[in-house]
């Protein structure tokens, strides 16, 4: 597994983490076709300090490193300890996830709980105080934490 590393211009600081992360929150980007980047520039425009995700899994199956892991996310409300990982698509109007992309997820799961140790894994909308369908009713969740 390769985590492509990119160099993003944020607005202020990142806020450092204490300790590991507690866990690991699961989103699809809600746009069929879009990049690391243009996350990026969506969230500055949000006023946020730029991308909110530690990890973006594109349709191709490469993962881009979105802030670094020891930096809080600003992905899910009221768990900004947790690392966020957000996918390319809509899974709420796709049925179905390319396989490069499905195996890059598994594995992006499976490094996560080598480095971290297990720790939980959970979607979007299963958070406490987030009113969402993210990361959509055709995310392959059980593929993916299996």
């Amino acid at each position: 597994m390769k985590i492509t590393p990119h160099t993003y211009q944020w607005a202020y600081p990142l806020t450092t983490r204490q300790g590991k992360p507690r866990g690991t929150v699961w989103h699809n980007a809600a746009a069929t076709h879009c990049t690391a980047d243009a996350i990026h520039s969506w969230h500055l425009s949000n006023g946020w300090c730029g991308i909110a995700y530690h990890f973006f899994v594109d349709k191709e199956g490469r993962i881009w490193r979105g802030r670094p892991e020891n930096k809080l996310g600003g992905h899910t409300l009221g768990a900004s300890s947790w690392l966020g990982v957000c996918c390319e698509g809509n899974y709420d109007r796709e049925k179905e996830m390319p396989k490069a992309q499905l195996l890059s997820c598994i594995c992006l799961h499976d490094y996560i709980n080598t480095k971290y140790g297990k720790m939980p894994h959970v979607k979007h909308r299963d958070m406490p105080q987030n009113a969402t369908s993210c990361p959509g009713r055709w995310f392959p969740w059980a593929k993916i934490i299996s």
